[in-house]
This record gives structure tokens, C-alpha cells and sequence, in this order.
């Protein structure tokens, strides 16, 4: 079981450090937007097309340890690719991306839920545009496609879990400037359509359990071929604002629709029901900066997710509770805080020391278990606290070190855990090289 969440923690650990080296400290690079590439885009003669090519690479090792038990080795990397095309006179910015994460763990993995290997893709093609004075759009058409492996017996690209995604989004922009600084605000929309193309129907698989169920096959028929594919669309809205000379802050909205395709709900009978799974998720966040110090910056953010869903669950083995009517949805919340200070070592390029600090709970609506796996009458609750140190060395203009350690404590009542692990403390350490370019 310490494996299983070993393989896990090599993603909390990169997820937390990158995210800290995100904060926006004194000499970071920020992620770049199209603004930024026109004014440091170099023009054609020519044509008058100007081109910029930018990008980054980030490479680590990382070793994990569950509850002081023996550490384990792996590998994370990221890299994403963004060569942009300023069209001439007032054409607008051609945006085609290319962007990779994935993770390789050495581990064998013991139960059949988790992964053993990642690697996520993402391409996109955008066009920028501005429109009216402070106002912009943007439009484009992105794909991506997510590679699982579970275990060692499974072929790499056959994964039960891999899916692909296509889709678009478009967003309108307005960017006011008030006292020198600018202040944007931005709606947006997104549709995309989610398949797993190798995932099978448990419902067809499992005509045993169903034969169970006074008519359960039955209730089958030809439902639930593709019972995880979906579609998703998502309304977002997000803004900046200067509160003083030294304070920023920023909220962020987003609300989503996943209507399945071919996932429909359990009755309390165990049935497969003419109703069919829909999700609804809520998302917000709000964040604060104080740029007050000469050479630190001072951080905190609050973010909350609801995740509504009318996905229902019947388990034939409870001997209670064997019916939940609203079995995936759960109440999310965080709060982080942290620290960015620019080290006065070097003359030019300055290493950066980021630490961040976070609290969390999850609140589902199906039931916690015991160790056995029976239901209890309480709903499940998850607690996370995790802080998190990260070190930046610039080596020079483009490479640079770059390492992490996080410590989490997670709590939970549920205590069954035979599939994954609610309950462990685990210490993650990440030394790595950066590229940007």
C-alpha cells in the first residue's frame, strides 16, 4: 500500500513546487501572454511577420517516503513549446502550443486503480486578436490525450484510464490601465468532448454481480458501452485588481456541465435506471500578492470547488447504506499561503527560495467505511495539510537547478483501505534541471 501512494506523492510533490515557483516573485518568469510576445517579437523584413519561439523544460528526480517506511525512486518531467506568429499590421498573434507532462515510477503497482506510468499531450492552435482599445479575443482549437499504464503487464497506450480530448475555447478580454498597471478582465468558454477508448463497461463485464440483483442484467441491455465518456462545457470569468500600491488581487469563477454520454443511474434496487449521469461543477478562487518587501513576495488564496452530480451507487455487499443517491459528489476546500524571497547572491541572475503552507478538506456525500469495507452512517471527510519548500538556482539566462521538498499529513474516516490509502503522512524530496528558452 506505501507504494500506491509513493506513486502518488511524485505528482503532489511536482504539482506543489512548480506551483510555488509560479508565485509571482521578485525575478520570476511569469507565464507569457500574447502581449508580451509582440513587444519582444522580431519582425521579417520581408513579410512583416514577426516570430517568436518560447519555451520551457523542467526535468526531476524524486525520491518518496509513507509513514517513515523505505523511500522509493521516480521521475517527472514537463516541457511545453509555444512558437507564436505575429501577423502584420494589426492581423493579430498566431498561438500554436505544444505541452507535455508525465511521470515514470520504477515501482511495481499492487492494486489495479493507480499508475504505474503517465504521460499527458496537449496541442493547441489559437489566434489572438485585439479588437477594440483595451479590449481583446482569443479563439482556438485544442486536443489532448492522456496515456495510463497501471501495471506492467499493460501495453503503454492501451491503458484502461487513457482518454483523449477535443474541443475549443474562446475568451474576450478588457485590460484597463489605471495608475501605469494594467488590470484585465476576461470571460471565457470552453466545450470539449472526453472518450476513453480503451475503457470497458463494467456493467457488461460484470454479469455476475449483476445475476445478483433480481433483474439487474436485465435492466443492462444495450446501455453503458462507453459508461466514462462525456461532454464538457465550461463558463469561466476572472479579473485583476491593484487594492493598493503594494496588494494585488485576483478572482476567479468557473461553472461546468459533463453530461455522460452512456452512464446511467442505479435505483435503490441496484437497476440500471433510463436516466443518465450528469455533473455540475462550481469553482472559485481568490488570491492576494503583497509586493511590499524589496525582494519578497507575500502570498495567500482561498479556492473552493463543489462538484455536484447525480451519479448514483448500489453495492450489493453492504449489509446497510447499500444505496447512495448522490455516490461522486463532494464539497472542496483550500486555503495556501506562502513566501517568495530572491536571495542577494549573484550579480544578474538571483536563485529564489519559495515555501508555501496549505490546509484542505473534502466532504463527500457517500458513505465512510470501516476497515472492512462497510458502510458507515457518516459521510466521508478527507483532511490535508501540506508545506512545501522549493529552491531555484539559475545557472544562467536559460538553465538553471532546481529542487523541492514537501511533507503531508492526510486524515480521513474512512478506514477501508485495500484500493487506496486515506490515512499516511509522506515526505517527498525533487532535484531536478529547468530550461527556458
Amino acid at each position: 500500500m506505501e507504494r500506491i501512494v509513493r506513486l502518488l506523492s511524485v505528482f503532489i510533490l511536482y504539482a506543489s513546487v512548480s506551483a510555488a515557483e509560479t508565485s509571482p516573485a521578485v525575478g520570476s518568469t511569469m507565464p507569457v501572454d500574447s502581449t508580451e510576445i509582440v513587444s519582444s517579437a522580431k519582425p521579417n523584413p520581408r513579410s512583416g511577420i514577426k516570430m517568436i519561439f518560447l519555451g520551457n523544460a523542467d526535468l526531476r528526480g524524486a525520491w518518496t517516503a509513507v509513514n517513515d517506511g523505505k523511500g522509493a525512486l521516480g521521475l517527472v518531467g514537463s516541457a511545453m513549446i509555444l512558437p507564436a506568429v505575429q501577423l502584420p499590421g494589426k492581423g493579430g498573434v498566431v498561438l500554436p502550443i505544444y505541452a507535455f507532462n508525465g511521470s515514470v515510477s520504477d515501482r511495481v503497482v499492487e492494486e489495479s486503480i493507480l499508475f504505474e506510468t503517465r504521460q499527458n499531450h496537449m496541442i493547441s492552435l489559437g489566434y489572438k486578436k485585439a479588437i477594440a482599445g483595451d479590449w481583446d479575443a482569443k479563439v482556438s482549437a485544442d486536443g489532448a490525450y492522456a496515456l495510463t499504464q497501471q501495471t506492467r503487464n499493460e501495453k503503454f497506450g492501451k491503458g484502461l484510464y487513457d482518454y483523449r480530448d477535443m474541443g475549443g475555447r474562446t475568451s474576450i478580454s478588457w485590460s484597463p490601465k489605471r495608475g501605469g498597471r494594467e488590470e484585465p478582465v476576461t470571460l471565457g468558454f470552453r466545450y470539449f468532448q472526453r472518450a476513453y477508448p480503451n475503457f470497458k463497461s463494467l456493467a457488461s463485464e460484470n454479469q455476475k454481480l449483476l445475476l445478483a440483483i433480481p433483474g439487474g442484467a436485465a435492466s443492462v441491455g444495450d446501455k453503458e458501452k462507453n459508461p466514462k465518456n462525456y461532454t464538457g462545457y465550461e463558463v469561466s470569468a476572472s479579473g485583476e485588481r491593484w487594492l493598493s500600491e503594494t496588494i494585488k488581487g485576483r478572482l476567479d469563477y468557473a461553472i461546468g456541465l459533463q453530461p455522460y454520454t452512456d452512464r446511467y443511474l442505479r435505483t435503490n434496487q441496484g437497476l440500471v435506471s433510463d436516466k443518465k449521469r450528469s455533473d455540475i461543477i462550481n469553482q472559485g478562487a481568490a488570491r492576494f500578492d503583497w509586493t511590499g518587501l524589496e525582494s519578497a513576495v507575500v502570498w495567500t488564496s482561498m479556492d473552493y470547488l463543489h462538484f455536484g452530480s447525480n451519479g448514483s451507487n448500489y453495492d450489493s455487499g453492504q449489509s446497510v447504506y447499500a444505496y447512495t443517491k448522490r455516490f461522486y459528489q463532494f464539497y472542496d476546500l483550500n486555503w495556501r499561503t506562502g513566501l517568495s524571497v530572491q536571495l542577494p547572491l549573484g550579480e544578474e541572475l538571483h536563485p529564489r527560495i519559495d515555501f508555501g503552507m496549505g490546509v484542505g478538506r473534502r466532504k463527500y456525500d457517500r458513505h465512510a467505511q470501516d476497515a472492512a469495507g462497510q458502510n458507515l452512517k457518516a459521510g466521508q471527510a478527507d483532511n490535508t495539510l501540506t508545506a512545501t519548500l522549493g529552491l531555484n538556482v539559475p545557472i544562467n539566462k536559460m538553465f538553471g537547478v532546481v529542487a523541492g521538498v514537501t511533507r503531508q499529513m492526510v486524515s480521513s474516516n474512512n478506514l477501508f483501505e485495500k484500493y487506496v490509502k486515506y490515512n499516511y503522512e509522506l515526505t517527498a524530496v525533487s532535484l531536478g534541471m529547468t530550461a527556458k528558452f
